[in-house]
């Protein structure tokens, strides 16, 4: 009986503390492909979006739409992250309290939906449009 308890505290215990912790999506260099009718949504708790890409292969490929609650920080070194729009493209912001866009480098957005108040701490470019329901755009120093 306690080996099996042992057992399972070993492999129980990791996925637990795995689980916990992180935050968000990180790209490190993934290029992330979202088609024409689907959706990413990234939700709960530090429900946050990370770039630290250096390379044309870590790119989001977006013609669906991205739906996020958290921050968007951009620690790249372009502004490029999103690549090969499609026309019904968007971003979503819609978290349950305010959020940022913000790290070492502005971002371009194609189509941008704020569902929420958003505050930059970094520059932002919308290519195409901006959409806002119910939501104050706090451009700080920008």
């Amino acid at each position: 009986m306690k080996n099996k308890l042992l057992v399972f505290l070993i492999v129980v215990i990791p996925v637990f503390t795995f689980a916990q912790t992180g935050t968000g999506i990180v790209n490190n260099g993934a290029k992330i492909i979202i088609d024409e009718g689907a959706k990413i949504g990234i939700e709960g708790d530090n429900a946050d979006y990370v770039n630290y890409t250096d390379n044309t292969d870590g790119r989001i490929d977006i013609s669906g739409t991205l739906e996020i609650a958290g921050d968007w920080l951009n620690n790249a070194s372009t502004p490029d992250v999103f690549v090969n729009y499609g026309e019904n493209a968007q971003v979503i912001f819609n978290g349950s309290s305010e959020q940022a866009i913000g790290g070492d480098n502005p971002t371009n957005f194609y189509n941008l939906s704020l569902k929420n108040d958003l505050t930059l701490n970094t520059q932002l470019n919308i290519l195409q449009t901006l959409s806002m329901e119910n939501s104050l755009l706090n451009l700080g120093n920008q």
